[in-house]
Formats: C-alpha cells, sequence, structure tokens
C-alpha cells in the first residue's frame, strides 16, 4: 500500500507542473472569505485556489485528486460513481482545518497512536511545496481525532467531522443520489418522467408549454403544483443511507423484481432508477451506473403512490393565473367570464361587470372541487349536463364535459377523453356556484 502512495505522490507532483498555469488562471479574481472561531487553532489556512492536489491513503482508500483549473481528476483504481461537491467539500475542509487543541511538547503525545497512524495525508500547492499530515487515534470521549502535522510538529485535536471523513472509505465520497434536485426555478429542464409497476402498470407525463401532461394511462394535463412541489421533491430526496455495493448487476440484488422503476430525463439526459421494498428499508438501483444504495422507507411512500394522486382526488383543476376566459354551457343557458391577471390577482368579469372577489374564490373553488369517485374503465355514454370551454393565456384550450350516464353516474369528459366518474354532490355544488351567472 506505501509503494502506491509513493508512486502517487511522484504521478501528482508531475501532474501539478502541469496544471498550474490552468489552476491559477481559474481562481484568478475570485475571493474565499472563512470564519476562525477564536478559540481555534488553525492547521491550515490555505486558499483554494492554491490547491492542486491531495492524497489520502488508510487502509480502506488510496485516493488521489487533482485540481485543473474548474476541473478535479481523480486518480484511484476504485470504480465507484463519486460526488463532485463532496470532493469539493473535502479540498475545502483540508485548506481549511481548524483544532480545538494543540499540543507542542512531544512528552505529550503518548497514548495519540504516534506510532500507528490511521490515515495519511498529502496537500499539495501550486508553489510546489507539500504539507504532511497523519490522522492518530480518535479521542473517546468526544470524538474529535488527534492530527500530527509534520510541517509545524505538533499534534492538534481536530473535530470529528473532518476525522470521519479522513478516516473512512471510498463511499464517503460517492454520489448518493441518483436524480437530480427538480424545483420550481429548474423545473423546464425536466422533460418527462416514466413510472412503472411490479403489477405492469404505469403512468407518462411529458412537459410541454411549460406544464405537464399526463400521457398514459390517461391524457390530461396536470397541475404544475402538484407536480413540482407535490412529487418532484420526494424523487429528488431520495438519499442513500448507505452504499450497498457500486458497479454491481443489479439482478444480484433482486432489483430486476422491482417494486417501482422511475426514469427521468433532464436536458437530454436519461437517469434510471428502481426500488425494491426490503426487510422494512428500501433498496435503491441505479440503472446506468449500477451502483445500489439503501434508502428510507418514508421517501418511497409518496413517490411510489399511483397516478392519481397528481390530480389530489379532483377530476381537473386550473389555476386562475393561467386562464384568459371560461366559457360555461348547460341546458338552461351560458354565460362567458374573462379573467384579466393584475398583480397579485385576477379580475373576473361577465360582460364587463366585475365579479367580487370572494365570489370569484368561491366560484373557482366549485369548479375544481369535482370530486373523483373512480377511475372510467371505459368509454361511456352520457347527455351533457355542463360544457366547459377553457382557454389559456397562451391560446390553449381545454374543452372538459361534465355529463350523466344512463345508469345515473357522473362523468367527466377532457377533450373528449372520459377519465373519471366524478361524486353527484361535487357537480351538483358547481351546478348551484353557477346559477347565478348563467343567462
Amino acid at each position: 500500500m506505501m509503494g502506491k502512495y509513493k508512486q502517487l505522490k511522484i504521478f501528482i507532483c508531475i501532474a501539478i507542473v502541469l496544471f498550474v498555469g490552468n489552476i491559477a488562471l481559474y481562481f484568478s479574481g475570485q475571493t474565499e472569505q472563512t470564519q476562525v472561531a477564536e478559540d481555534a487553532f488553525v492547521v491550515t489556512d490555505i486558499s483554494v485556489a492554491d490547491f492542486a492536489g491531495t492524497i489520502i491513503q488508510n487502509n480502506q482508500m488510496n485516493l488521489g485528486i487533482l485540481q485543473n483549473g474548474s476541473e478535479l481528476e481523480l486518480i484511484t483504481e476504485d470504480t465507484g460513481t463519486f460526488d463532485i461537491s463532496q470532493l469539493r467539500t473535502l479540498i475545502y475542509s483540508l485548506c481549511h482545518m481548524t483544532a480545538s487543541l494543540e499540543f507542542a511538547d512531544e512528552s505529550q503525545w503518548e497514548g495519540f497512536g504516534m506510532a500507528e497512524p490511521t490515515t495519511y495525508i498529502s496537500l499539495f500547492l501550486v508553489d510546489g511545496s507539500t504539507q504532511e499530515y497523519a490522522l492518530l487515534n480518535q479521542n473517546p470521549i468526544d470524538g474529535s481525532y488527534y492530527l500530527y502535522s509534520e510541517t509545524d510538529n505538533k499534534v492538534f485535536m481536530v473535530g470529528q467531522v473532518v476525522g470521519d471523513m479522513l478516516s473512512g472509505g471510498y463511499s464517503n465520497f460517492y454520489a448518493k443520489t441518483i436524480f437530480p434536485t427538480i424545483n420550481g426555478s429548474n423545473y423546464t429542464y425536466l422533460e418527462g418522467v416514466f413510472v412503472e409497476y411490479a403489477d405492469g402498470t404505469s403512468y407518462e407525463l411529458v412537459q410541454k408549454d411549460g406544464g405537464f401532461y399526463m400521457t398514459s394511462p390517461i391524457s390530461q394535463k396536470v397541475s404544475l403544483t402538484n407536480v413540482v412541489t407535490g412529487w418532484l421533491p420526494y424523487v429528488g430526496a431520495l438519499y442513500a443511507d448507505e452504499v450497498v455495493a457500486t458497479n454491481a448487476d443489479l439482478s444480484d440484488y433482486g432489483l430486476d423484481q422491482y417494486d417501482l422503476r422511475i426514469t427521468m430525463t433532464v436536458a437530454g439526459e436519461e437517469y434510471i432508477g428502481c426500488l425494491l421494498k426490503e426487510d422494512g428499508s428500501i433498496l435503491f438501483g441505479d440503472e446506468i451506473t449500477g451502483s445500489v444504495y439503501r434508502v428510507a422507507e418514508a421517501e418511497y411512500t409518496t413517490i411510489a403512490q399511483d397516478y392519481t394522486s397528481f390530480f389530489q382526488g379532483k377530476a381537473f383543476q386550473y389555476a386562475m393565473g393561467d386562464i384568459a376566459k371560461i366559457d360555461v354551457s348547460s341546458g338552461t343557458g351560458s354565460t362567458t367570464f374573462d379573467i384579466t391577471p393584475q398583480e397579485q390577482t385576477v379580475v373576473v368579469t361577465i360582460g364587463g361587470e366585475i365579479i367580487p372577489e370572494e365570489d370569484v374564490i368561491t366560484l373557482f373553488q366549485a369548479i375544481n372541487g369535482i370530486a373523483i369517485e373512480r377511475v372510467a374503465t371505459e368509454q361511456v355514454e352520457f347527455t351533457n349536463e355542463l360544457n366547459f370551454t377553457f382557454q389559456y393565456l397562451n391560446g390553449m384550450q381545454d374543452k372538459v364535459v361534465i355529463g350523466k350516464t344512463a345508469a345515473g353516474e357522473y362523468c367527466v369528459s377532457m377533450n373528449d377523453i372520459v377519465n373519471f366518474m366524478v361524486t353527484e354532490d361535487s357537480v351538483t355544488t358547481l351546478q348551484q356556484g353557477l346559477m347565478g351567472y348563467m343567462s
């Protein structure tokens, strides 16, 4: 192991000579601020711009990192998938190590583990200098670690976070997520999601014109809020409690018989993860890299719901701020609601007459309150009870019909497709809410 360590040091020293110009160019003009507690001892105070590389060697890993401008190059025999952000955290921590205590007197070092260091650390700087450290024993009282600095010929007591990072294995720096984090600021990069279940059922969501549409097993627009805040954050939050394996054959862990499989396309790149319930936890496999993780079951529950969860029990949902006009007709009359966005609200008019804000809220609650009774298993014949045309601000429109079957059930037809049977009570509430506006 020490032979490989020396070879790695020679390689990195040569590479640094080649990379040093790129490092200086990348970090020129960038500033770096650190805060050190008044009672702390400074172990390293190195600008990241002056960091060229490091080697960390213990009985679990032999890891070399080179900084080449904005890029990091790994020198390791390990084939796991590393998380660049965690490696950058490591570099920053190495450049700004502090200690709660220092021991300059060698007579104090007995019991610190000087004879058998657990980890050797070399820091290489762009000026060609090298700093050598050795991680020693862990303090059993508070979990901190003793760290020997060859440069200072002192032993420092450093925090447990840094000590654990340096004394662990490669998995400390593995990527522990499969799917990127998608939220309200970047959801436009998400092109589509395909979800499959063990029983063979599935659903697909695609993004089009800034909105999300379910294309199977039903065809219908889905509330943007329900996707961006009600589902995607839970997918992005699937974080490994444990790295089980890397570069694995997922079938060796039973993941070819998954309970749930998610394919997500973001900015042209495909991410595929499959999940399997096992003994109170969830195995999570990355089909692209072969990594296998263990995640908390609570994170699985929300994303494993079927497609109807996107509708939150309602046959359709419209945001007032997205709609320009609603045409409504029934056997007793018709009307048109014109909707004009104004700062934090909207103004709704009929024939130029403004509807009071509290009435608008009540009206939209009734429109968005058509409750699902069950999924329609087949297309049904019905007579029209209420006809809606929702015209979006971008000019697109939805045609929605609430109908009644010969058996007395109510259904909703969205753009000529019946997806849901709905409750009579919610239809009655909407009819009563519209009664004063129809003529």
